[in-house]
Order: structure tokens, then sequence, then C-alpha cells
């Protein structure tokens, strides 16, 4: 009799899992159509909060604003290049001494929606449409809109992309960080 309980058991404990796994596949290829399906932008969008994440983070755990130290300049517009990337991807010592992994940025494919290390070993970073994404920083949590000076945006970083047209100056189609 102990022996069937055990089994019955084994068999409850067996289908649980099994019903477990199916849960987690199920939300998995959910998850994985909403992305995939996801309107052009939505992506990048994710990008840029997760390089924002990464900066307040770093700025966080070192006392200090990583785009100051490499040598940004404040309440311009500035695009994202390696030097900004590599200590963040923990690639680079020089600003990042304890080589944390403050971003682990989405990898591109045909260096467009993610990010990519060239022919020369420094990571790039590009919009779903291969164009370098712009940011602005400043030393206190409001700055102007880089679309429109008068708005003033209360944050401390703030990044866009030029969008399908691959044009900054035309903003109706611009993603942006603060939306």
């Amino acid at each position: 009799m102990s022996g069937t309980k055990e089994s019955s058991f084994l068999s409850r404990g067996c289908v649980l899992s099994l019903i477990a796994w199916v849960v987690v596949a199920w939300s998995a290829w959910g998850l994985w159509k909403s992305v995939s399906r996801s309107p052009r932008g939505t992506r990048d969008q994710a990008q840029m909060k997760a390089l924002e994440i990464a900066l307040k983070t770093y700025l966080v755990h070192y006392n200090g604003c990583l785009l100051a130290a490499v040598g940004a300049p404040a309440k311009a517009d500035i695009e994202v290049t390696h030097r900004i990337l590599s200590p963040l991807i923990a690639d680079s010592s020089e600003f990042n001494p304890e080589m944390i992994r403050f971003l682990d940025p989405t990898t591109a494919k045909s260096e467009k929606g993610g990010a990519w290390k060239d022919a020369s070993g420094h990571w790039q970073l590009r919009d779903e449409w291969g164009t370098v994404f712009r940011m602005r920083f400043s030393g206190i949590d409001e700055q102007p809109s880089p679309r429109d000076p008068s708005d003033v945006l209360s944050a401390k970083y703030i990044l866009w992309s030029a969008g399908p047209d691959r044009d900054f100056s035309t903003w109706e189609d611009n993603g942006t960080s603060w939306k």
C-alpha cells in the first residue's frame, strides 16, 4: 500500500512540475511574441531607459557622474559613444575600476537595434534604424527639452533617437526617454 501512495505522490509531483513548466513556457512564449511584434521604437525606448538606469546606478555607486568623468559637456547634446558604453558594460576599468556591469544592452542585428563591438574593438549602440542615440545630462534634475527649450524636463539624463527617418530635427517620429 505504501508503494502505491509513494508512486501516487510522485505522479502528482511530476504532473505539478509539468504544469509549472507549461505555464513558464507559455509565459515566455507570450513575452517573446509581444516583444517581437512590438511597434518599432519600443525596443529603442527600452534601450534608452536601460542606459538611463545604468547611468543613475553608476552615479550612486561611484558617487560621481560618468559623463562628467569622461569629459562630456553638461547641458549639451552628445552622442552615446564607446567612451560612455565601455565603462557601463564593464569593458574598461578606466572609469569603472571595480568592473561592475551596469548595462547589458541588446545585441545588435546588422548594426541596428542594439550594441556591438566595431572593427576597432569599440562598443557601439544604435537604434532600430542604425542611428546613434543622443543624450544630454545636467548636474541638477531639470533641463530644457531638445525639442522645445521652453519645455523644462525633470530629469538628470535624457536620451532620444532620430526615429525611422534618421533625422534628429524632425521630432514627430523621434523616440525619447522622457515620454
